[in-house]
């Protein structure tokens, strides 16, 4: 059975250990790091039908990123359409991947985002920013660059349709909402949102009402599901309008998952009218 799912375990790279942090000292030999990336595109190039590839949530330096982007090309993943990683990471993969549909940026590592990492990332998405429907964005409370520049990074793959956002945040989720609402502009083709939170006091958070579910559809008139931080579900009729005449559908409390097929498990929408 052809193998379609693959996760890159830990990798030692000698370009984040300082020299007088090691116990033992990690020989760097001249080209290390096209080494490693020439055994990462091996074991790519070993897996013909690969679709989603998750990068392991750790620090790997600019050396070996740098290598890996230049070692690496269209046919090595020719076939892959899900991606998770840490941005970083995931910019050497973003660039070559012409099916790319699914893409999960992970929190920051140790330098969290900036403007330089922002600028690589728009050139590496430039291919595959309409080919991407889902889209995941982790948020962190200490990285106030991502917060003030969610806006463009959404910006980057407008042909989104299912948007999650993972946030670690004391903002109330009613406020997160109005946010997000803000960003309509850029991701016109919206159909399903999903905000989860992280937070230290979670019974302090306030749920969100059907004001600002109906507030949100407003701005977006192609969203039809909508999940909040306490995994309540809001479904809207492909054709319904928002507004205080049409009311949205509570179904839920419950989760989705994020994989390719989550869709396909939910209750056709005049279904649960009727159930309701």
């Amino acid at each position: 059975m052809p193998l379609t799912r693959l996760s890159l375990p830990k990798i030692l790279d000698p370009g984040t250990i300082p020299e007088y942090f090691e116990s033992r000292p990690i020989p760097r030999h001249e080209g290390w790091d096209r080494d490693i990336a020439c055994e990462i595109r091996a074991v790519l190039q070993a897996q013909r039908n690969l679709e989603n590839l998750f990068f392991t949530w750790l620090r790997y330096s600019d050396q070996l990123l740098s290598a890996l982007q230049a070692t690496l090309s269209p046919s090595d993943i020719a076939n892959l359409k899900g991606l998770e990683a840490e941005p970083r990471s995931a910019i050497p993969f973003i660039g070559i991947a012409p099916k790319l549909e699914s893409l999960t940026l992970l929190p920051t590592v140790w330098t969290g985002w900036s403007d330089e990492l922002f600028l690589k990332l728009k050139t590496s998405s430039a291919d595959s920013q309409y080919t991407l429907k889902r889209l995941a964005v982790h948020l962190s409370y200490d990285d106030q660059w991502i917060w003030a520049n969610l806006e463009k990074v959404l910006a980057l793959f407008p042909n989104t349709e299912t948007l999650r956002l993972a946030v670690r945040a004391d903002m109330q989720p009613e406020d997160f909402f109005e946010k997000i609402a803000s960003y309509s502009h850029v991701l016109p083709s919206l159909r399903n949102i999903e905000v989860q939170y992280t937070s230290l006091f979670p019974e302090f958070l306030s749920e969100v009402g059907v004001k600002s579910v109906t507030a949100l559809k407003a701005r977006y008139p192609h969203l039809e599901i909508i999940v909040t931080p306490t995994n309540q579900m809001w479904l809207f009729q492909r054709s319904q309008k928002a507004s205080s005449n049409y009311p949205p559908t509570p179904f839920g409390p419950v989760g989705l998952r994020w994989s390719e097929s989550w869709l396909k498990d939910l209750p056709a929408q005049n279904e649960v009218s009727a159930a309701i």
